[in-house]
């Protein structure tokens, strides 16, 4: 998981481009990071339209914002 810093922009694009992504789940803390999770997704997957599903929870660290669950294509 990619930690980011509170109101950092420290987005885990990098992480899209690397593997075949079939299906992308986000794990929210608060509903309130929908739309800056909802444009790093369509930024770092561009034209790539995959199946995504975003759920709020109660995260296990506080300092985490998002945690992202990606399933991959070899």
């Amino acid at each position: 998981m990619t930690e980011i810093p509170e109101g950092g922009d420290g987005r885990p694009q990098g992480a899209f481009n690397k593997v075949n992504i079939v299906k992308l789940t986000s794990f929210l803390r608060n509903t309130s990071y929908s739309g800056a999770n909802q444009s790093a997704r369509i930024k770092a997957l561009g034209d790539r339209r995959i199946p995504t599903t975003a759920v709020v929870v109660a995260l296990l660290d506080p300092k985490w914002l998002v945690e992202i669950k990606v399933i991959a294509a070899g």
